[in-house]
């Protein structure tokens, strides 16, 4: 299975409602809580790329496989980063922020389709996933 291509977001379940409890002010998790954007991610070595976009929203992050990296997210939000590939349909990456709360990005992929899975340390923060259909 691969773990590279290209997504188009179908739908989100609970993204808004994770925003907020991230502290995302309404308007800015509503807006890109509607967003559609094409996910890209590729691979050369043990650099992994995403890369996603939507009109005028355009965000990069450059990971490497099982070593902590910088990474900024969100508006401009910096954390550190792990990606682990947890086997041959999944990818996982641990992040934490600036006073230490951690949260797992899950990718699950099928020929067909991409499952983002969001969680935080922080029980009060809702578990968000976004559904992808695979482009190519």
């Amino acid at each position: 299975m691969s773990v590279t291509g290209k997504f188009m977001l179908e739908r989100n379940e609970n993204f808004y409602e994770h925003l907020i409890a991230l502290g995302i002010p309404g308007d800015r998790a509503q807006a890109v809580d509607r967003l559609k954007p094409i996910l890209e991610i590729t691979r050369d070595g043990k650099n992994l790329t995403f890369t996603s976009y939507s009109g005028e929203f355009h965000h990069k992050s450059v990971l490497v496989l099982d070593e902590l990296v910088e990474e900024t997210i969100a508006i401009q939000y910096q954390i550190r980063s792990i990606v682990r590939k947890i086997n041959d349909h999944t990818l996982e990456i641990e992040s934490t922020g600036t006073v230490a709360e951690r949260g797992i990005r899950r990718y699950e992929f099928s020929d067909k389709s991409l499952i983002m899975t969001i969680e935080n340390d922080n029980k009060n923060i809702p578990i968000a996933r976004r559904y992808y259909t695979r482009l190519q």
